[in-house]
C-alpha cells in the first residue's frame, strides 16, 4: 500500500490533507504505500520479500516495494505512481510499520526501478528484534506486506474514464479520478499486516 504524511514528526500520519508526504500502507492515513513481491523472469503484480540466509551472515531478501499499478486508500481517491518520477537515493531504511525509531529498523536496501515498471529495494536485514521478528514471521508463513515511504513534490489528478499510460501499462481512472504522484523522493520501505495495496505480499526463499 501506500502512506502520505506530513513532517511534523518524520512519519506521523494524519488523516489528511494530501498535502507534501507519501508513504504506501497505513490503512487510515493519507499514504502512499507499496506492496513487495518476489520478481521471476516474468514481472508480476504480486510483491513478496525473498530472503536468502546463509551461515554467519544476515538474512537478504528482494522487496518488490511497487509494483506500479494503482492503489485504493480507504477514504481517498484511487492512487498511482509514476516511478520515472521517484528520486532513489543510494540506501533506504525498512521500518516496522513507519515506525521511526531506531528499534523498529527491520533491514537496510537498495532501491532500483527495474525496466521502468517495479520498485525494488534489495535488503538485508538487521539483527535487531524487529528484523529477527520480521524474518521468523516470514519463515512461518505469516502473510506480511509491504509499504513505501515517499516525499511527494508534484501529483497530478485525472478525470474519471480517461486513460493514462505508466509504468508500462495503460491505467484507466474510475468513477471518483486517479491521483498519479509525479515527482518524489523515496523515504523507507515498511513491513505491516496489511497496505493499500491489495497485491502486496511479503514471503521467503526455502534455505
Amino acid at each position: 500500500g501506500f502512506f502520505f504524511f506530513k513532517q511534523k514528526t518524520a512519519y506521523e500520519i494524519y488523516q489528511c490533507d494530501w498535502s507534501s508526504d507519501v508513504c504506501s500502507s497505513d490503512l487510515g492515513s493519507v499514504s502512499a504505500c507499496v506492496g513487495g513481491c518476489r520478481m521471476t523472469s516474468t514481472l508480476t503484480r504480486t510483491a513478496e520479500i525473498e530472503l536468502q540466509a546463509a551461515a554467519n551472515r544476515p538474512a537478504r531478501g528482494t522487496i518488490l516495494a511497487y509494483s506500479g499499478g494503482t492503489m485504493r486508500p480507504p477514504g481517498f481517491p484511487e492512487l498511482g505512481v509514476n516511478l520515472a518520477g521517484v528520486e532513489l537515493p543510494s540506501s533506504v531504511p525498512v521500518l516496522d510499520a513507519h515506525d521511526n525509531r531506531i528499534s523498529a529498523v527491520i533491514a537496510t536496501g537498495r532501491p532500483r526501478v527495474d525496466r521502468g515498471r517495479a520498485l525494488i529495494v534489495d535488503a538485508t536485514f538487521s539483527e535487531t528484534d524487529a528484523g529477527r521478528q520480521a524474518v521468523s514471521l516470514i519463515r512461518a508463513g505469516t502473510p506480511l506486506q509491504a509499504s513505501v515511504g515517499l516525499i511527494v513534490t508534484q501529483r497530478r489528478a485525472i478525470r474519471a474514464g480517461e486513460t493514462i499510460a505508466v509504468n508500462g501499462q495503460k491505467i484507466e481512472a474510475g468513477r471518483g479520478g486517479l491521483t498519479v504522484i509525479e515527482a518524489a523522493r523515496l523515504q523507507e520501505v515498511s513491513l505491516m499486516p496489511l497496505g493499500a495495496d491489495s497485491n502486496t505480499s511479503v514471503s521467503i526463499a526455502a534455505r
